[in-house]
């Protein structure tokens, strides 16, 4: 299909195969992304040298898997395959940010 229909210019297909054996694998879907959610922590830490660290964790993700989702596809035993773009910066917030002072490193 791929040979007939081919992907336009900058677009990369993200495949997830659910953690099953062959047999019970149901088939593909095309998907949206799902919605990962992050509740990360960040601890302050000192080296043995006395160095100031920054140490993120947190608890394992969770996730919505809404209808058409790729975790949607997954729950269902499915191959998840979501179309995606490579350029992923959003030209109208960079105008939006245009006026911003500039960042200072110390």
């Amino acid at each position: 299909h791929f040979v007939e229909k081919p992907c336009p210019g900058g677009t990369l297909l993200n495949v997830n195969v659910p953690n099953l054996p062959k047999d019970r694998i149901e088939g593909s879907r095309f998907t949206t992304l799902g919605k990962r959610i992050y509740r990360d922590r960040v601890i302050q830490r000192h080296d043995p040298q006395g160095r100031e660290y920054y140490w993120i964790g947190g608890d394992p993700p969770e996730h919505e898997a809404a209808e058409g989702t790729d975790f949607d596809a997954l729950s269902h035993n499915h191959v998840a395959i979501t179309p995606l773009k490579w350029r992923m910066c959003h030209g109208e917030d960079l105008r939006r940010y245009s006026d911003w002072p500039s960042i200072r490193v110390e």
